[in-house]
């Protein structure tokens, strides 16, 4: 899989288990609870396919651009996420923990999809 491919992956990972989360949540604890879940998934799903974007945009470059790329990714992606979170937290004023969990469910998926893609095809272009 090349950079592009394995992006993709952890977004349709990380939608797909923030969209199941909030299904869950929306059975048990109400409708107001899986929408700040699914609100929280979102934050990680966007501020990630922000970051994807700017660091895989560029094709093939010389280093000190790619790291460039890479750092007006990062730095993107911070600043979206602390909007997204304020902008969350102004809505649902008493349902942060839903919003954390959302969103670390994010991170999870995003750290361990890597890991599931076999070997052989991490490398492949």
């Amino acid at each position: 899989m090349n950079g592009k491919s394995t992006a993709y992956s952890i977004l349709l990972a990380q939608l797909t288990v923030t969209l199941v989360l909030a299904a869950l949540l929306l059975g048990i604890q109400g409708s107001r609870f899986a929408l700040a879940a699914l609100t929280g998934g979102f934050i990680g799903v966007i501020s990630n396919a922000v970051f994807a974007w700017f660091a895989l945009s560029g094709g093939v470059q010389p280093a000190q651009r790619v790291m460039r790329q890479f750092y007006l990714a990062e730095v993107s992606k911070f600043v979206i996420t602390v909007a997204l979170f304020l902008a969350a937290l102004s809505l649902f004023k008493t349902q942060f923990l839903p919003i954390l969990l959302g969103y670390g469910l994010t991170l999870v998926v995003y750290w361990t999809v890597p890991l599931l893609i076999p070997a052989d095809k991490a490398g492949a272009a």
